[in-house]
């Protein structure tokens, strides 16, 4: 009897005990960019979870509760630096790795290049697919990297080799070939594979001649790098300013306690919960709480985040 008064009092504490913290965290993973007109467009991988806690994390750190998980193509418009989303990526075909995807544009389709499982295949794919007005992805064939030239010709990569759609054919078999870009509707310049390359290839179409510039760079400036991209996330934001899921749905928190988070360089919570705090803020223009938070906040990132919004809004 007293064993099972035991076990009965041991399950009630257990039941009582949450396993996982009381504010989420928000992570941002984000792949390269390509520049159309005046925006920029990239993936995002946006998640809204609970760190484990207490016995929830023996033996190897838990498994955190996640709410939010998905994948979105979206815009940053360079004028007024605005975040959107344009569509979320679902289906059948499960992303390795949103670092790994590549987005193209040509008139108003978007294209999409990725590493991917089938559902309930461990065989890794890669494929170029149409990002069709459902959010659904179409097939289009194997390869990577699609661009379009300023005529509408697409070109991608498969196994480090170039091709035009429609041929089974590569360009060139060797060398083998990391990136690439349209010079002009007849000509493509290539960086071939090492990071210490220090030449180009440059091909033309039409006379099918491969040519070799020795001691030049490879620029893109119609490319972003997956660091800049990340960059567009340490600043201010507020989720659903961008047309992201909310995370304080998930949470019940007085404005006190947020104030806390922010003032306590010691709370719980990583600085792009932080971020989408002093977002929320900003978006109820709740300016005098930013102020008074400035001056009694102890957390460098806080500090530093309200400083800058204030110069950028005084430009």
């Amino acid at each position: 009897m007293k064993r099972f008064i035991c076990l009965i009092t041991f399950l009630a504490i257990l039941t009582s005990c949450s396993f996982y913290e009381d504010i989420p965290n928000i992570r941002y993973t984000t792949s390269e960019g390509i520049i159309k007109e005046d925006k920029t467009y990239f993936f995002l991988e946006y998640k809204i979870y609970f760190k484990p806690k207490g016995i929830a994390r023996f033996p190897d750190g838990g498994i955190s509760n996640y709410k939010v998980d998905k994948i979105f193509l979206v815009s940053r418009n360079h004028q007024n630096k605005k975040l959107s989303v344009i569509k979320e990526v679902t289906g059948k075909y499960y992303p390795l790795s949103v670092k790994g995807m590549h987005p193209a544009k040509h008139k108003n389709n978007f294209y999409i290049s990725l590493s991917y499982y089938l559902n309930g295949s461990y065989d890794l794919h890669r494929g170029i697919f149409l990002f069709e007005e459902q959010d659904s992805l179409i097939f289009l064939h194997e390869g990577r990297h699609p661009r379009f030239s300023p005529a509408g010709q697409m070109a991608y990569l498969k196994d480090s080799k170039p091709y035009l759609q429609g041929s089974e054919k590569p360009l060139f078999e060797n060398p083998p070939v990391y990136r690439y870009k349209w010079k002009d509707k007849n000509t493509l310049i290539f960086k071939p594979r090492g990071r210490k390359s220090d030449s180009i290839i440059e091909y033309n179409l039409k006379k099918q001649i491969k040519l070799i510039h020795r001691n030049k760079k490879y620029t893109d400036s119609s490319s972003v790098s997956i660091s800049d991209t990340k960059d567009y996330f340490e600043e201010i934001l507020y989720p659903p300013a961008a047309g992201l899921p909310d995370p304080f749905q998930y949470f019940k928190s007085s404005k006190k306690r947020l104030l806390k988070i922010l003032v306590n360089k010691q709370e719980e919570g990583n600085r792009y919960l932080k971020n989408a705090i002093l977002g929320k803020m900003i978006d109820d223009q709740a300016f005098e709480t930013i102020k008074t938070l400035e001056a009694k906040t102890n957390d460098p990132h806080v500090k530093e985040t309200i400083r800058n919004y204030w110069s950028k809004k005084d430009e």
